[in-house]
């Protein structure tokens, strides 16, 4: 018998029922408990003065985003992706952005002068992250020239021609 296969409207909510486990929201709702805990284990501290609060916040967001960008870099330059001046000009911009108003929030909203220092070098070193695309490209064109000038040397057709020997 090959029957066709029909799907009835309420066996999922019947097997969401019966297995919570196996579907995906449900699997990361402990950790969102925990991190809406954090968050909120933070408020009492900032109840009455919040003074330094933008740029702490603004300087940890930083900081995720520059793990996500370290992780791009690596993934983008083992993959040979920085060749391209427009991809490596593009991902730095983008990527500088978060840094960039890091630092504007710092000026903006910082307690103290120790505060001020610290999230100035967390931004600071997140911007010099951003672009190390841009640096990683010239390094990548920069050894594809030399590569292509040793190939020419070796091949005899040298491209300068003061420099040929003549015979």
């Amino acid at each position: 018998m090959n029957q066709a296969r029909t799907r009835h409207p309420i066996l999922p909510l019947a097997q969401r029922a019966a297995y919570p486990s196996s579907w995906r929201a449900d699997r990361y709702r402990p950790r969102t408990a925990l991190f809406a805990l954090a968050l909120a284990a933070c408020a009492p501290a900032h109840a009455s003065d919040y003074s330094g609060f933008l740029s702490g916040m603004t300087s940890s967001f930083v900081v995720m985003l520059a793990a996500m960008n370290a992780l791009f870099i690596a993934v983008f330059g083992f993959t040979k992706q920085y060749r391209s001046h427009t991809f490596a000009g593009w991902h730095a911009f983008l990527a500088s952005v978060p840094p960039v108003l890091g630092l504007l929030a710092t000026l903006i909203d910082a307690s103290s002068i120790d505060y001020e220092v610290l999230w100035f070098a967390v931004n600071g070193a997140a911007l010099a992250l951003a672009l190390l695309p841009l640096w990683i490209n010239k390094k990548m064109t920069g050894a594809a020239e030399i590569r292509s000038d040793h190939a020419a040397a070796t091949a005899g057709l040298d491209s300068d021609p003061d420099t040929s020997k003549e015979a």
